[in-house]
């Protein structure tokens, strides 16, 4: 599942004319970006889970079959986590994993975005409450 945070910010911006219909998008903007954010931890987690089990496999692997895999003798510790980390799956995993948590991070700050925008609404009621 491909999770692309929007480029749309405008909500950033309150309409302090029309708090009533900022009141009525606040709920949808927030369920909208925190059901992306749990889609893309989902998704993180998943990556994650893949790598755990691409380095469980190639270890696996090479203890059963060094020489299978150009070793001479049975690798060390050392050396057997760096052969799996050279791996080009496991690169490729490890850039989709960053990506992914880039991605979780992006949506946590528009969430936290969203919480801070709420305060300020309830602020502006209570500002123009006063008039």
């Amino acid at each position: 599942m491909k999770i692309v945070a929007s480029e749309d910010k405008s909500f950033l911006t309150i309409d302090l004319d029309n708090l009533e219909d900022e009141w009525i998008k606040q709920p949808k903007l927030l369920h909208k970006y925190a059901t992306q954010l749990a889609d893309a931890k989902r998704a993180l987690d998943y990556l994650r889970t893949e790598i755990e089990v691409f380095e469980a496999d190639m270890t696996l692997k090479v203890r059963r079959d060094p020489a299978g895999y150009e070793f001479k003798k049975p690798p060390s510790e050392k050396t057997l986590e760096s052969f799996v980390k050279t791996r080009k799956k496991h690169q490729t995993l490890r850039r989709e994993i960053t990506d992914a948590q880039y991605m979780v991070n992006i949506l946590q700050a528009t969430v936290n975005t969203l919480e801070t925008r709420k305060k300020a609404l309830e602020n502006a009621v209570d500002l123009f409450g006063m008039e």
